[in-house]
């Protein structure tokens, strides 16, 4: 996991409610997050993050 993922993911109860996630990494960061969205630049990451989730 991306270490900028693991950041967010240590404090869980800040992200209770909805949240969009611009420019994240493509990992399993909106499988941990169920109520979060995301969107990348890369169009190849967010292909993947499309699959995915």
């Amino acid at each position: 996991m991306d270490p900028r993922s693991e950041v967010l993911l240590r404090q869980p109860e800040l992200f209770q409610g909805s949240l969009l996630l611009v420019g994240l990494p493509a990992d399993d960061l909106l499988g941990k997050l169920p109520n979060a969205r995301g969107w990348c630049w890369h169009a190849g990451d967010q292909a993947a993050l499309d699959a995915r989730f």
